[in-house]
């Protein structure tokens, strides 16, 4: 059986910096959460925070590079095999 990971990076085109990028998302969802709790005082924030909850839900992340915080960045993922080579049986 055959089983591949997708190795998720970045090359920056300002730096140069190539490995893993970060991302706003857990930001985006700290807000969310902020608007959900202070909906319980304003009831229409609700309203509001459910439409931006679609909308983080609809845009991807944003790829910035960790050194210079560009966005200005490639994908480089790549895939590899993870399974493990089976021994050859020999013929006698």
């Amino acid at each position: 059986m055959q089983q591949t990971k997708t190795i998720n990076g970045i090359k920056c085109a300002d730096c140069g910096y190539q490995g893993t990028y970060k991302s706003n998302s857990s930001l985006l969802f700290l807000i969310f959460v902020a608007m959900v709790f202070f909906s319980a005082f304003f009831l229409p924030l609700i309203i509001v925070a459910l439409a931006y909850l679609v909308w983080i839900l609809s845009k991807p992340p944003a790829r910035t590079c960790p050194q210079c915080k560009s966005s200005n960045v490639e994908d480089t993922s790549i895939e590899i095999n993870t399974s493990k080579a089976e021994p050859k049986e020999s013929q006698n």
